[in-house]
């Protein structure tokens, strides 16, 4: 069968590189929780398919290692040298560095099993999140600047899930499951 999830402009099939782009990510966002997994993976989904100006990420995975601090390449290399616009600050104390690094260089073997399944069944199309948060498009740690800032959204293992109506696109992203000699 091909999964696609489609939003207003594109279908999308995630490939195999965007799955352990998806598992990297949650393992980088949710140091390694696997409970609430399918938040971060949903919400990369509805940005790469809802945001207006999309077209900037050919693919899944270019949208993930731009947007998650824990796989863009560029904080381990250009952004933490001296004159990179994190260099001094604690995004770029030598330890987060070395997370980073180990972060992505996982395999798919060494990924929690937890975070693998759910992955897994996102990529399914079986797992989702409710209706009430179906547009989620980002996330922040939930402090009380995030809380003030954003305050439609809703709380998931320390981090606060909203939407960004103003920017996104209409609608939901759909996933439609057709047999491989369909198109």
């Amino acid at each position: 069968m091909k999964i696609y999830f489609c939003g207003p402009k594109r279908k999308y099939i995630i490939t195999k590189e965007d799955r352990l782009w998806l598992m990297r990510m949650v393992v980088g966002e949710s140091g390694e929780k696997t409970e609430a997994a399918r938040w971060p993976i949903w919400a990369m989904l509805n940005r790469f398919l809802l945001h207006p100006n999309q077209e900037q990420w050919l693919t899944l995975t270019s949208l993930l290692r731009a947007f998650s601090q824990p796989i863009n390449p560029k904080w381990i290399g250009e952004y933490c040298v001296i004159g990179g616009k994190g260099y001094g600050t604690k995004a770029c104390d030598v330890k987060l560095i070395e997370r980073r690094k180990k972060i992505q260089a996982l395999t798919e073997e060494e990924i929690p099993d937890g975070i693998f399944e759910q992955v897994e069944e996102v990529c399914a199309g079986e797992a989702f999140v409710s209706q009430q948060w179906a547009r989620i498009t980002n996330w922040h740690a939930a402090g009380a600047e995030t809380l003030k800032k954003y305050s439609n959204g809703v709380l998931v293992d320390g981090n606060w899930f909203f939407a960004e109506d103003k920017i996104m696109l209409p609608g939901l992203v759909e996933i439609l499951i057709k047999p491989y000699e369909v198109d």
